[in-house]
């Protein structure tokens, strides 16, 4: 909803920080997914 809002007011700024927070999003998965498989 906040990003959404961000969004609304400037939109490349808002793109940006979608982009951003998907990226974080995926490394977070993938360092997850790692500490799983090297716990095996």
């Amino acid at each position: 909803m906040i990003l959404l809002a961000v969004y609304m007011q400037d939109k490349e700024f808002g793109l940006v920080i979608v982009i951003t927070s998907i990226i974080f999003a995926v490394f977070g998965v993938i360092g997850i997914l790692r500490f799983i498989w090297n716990k095996k």
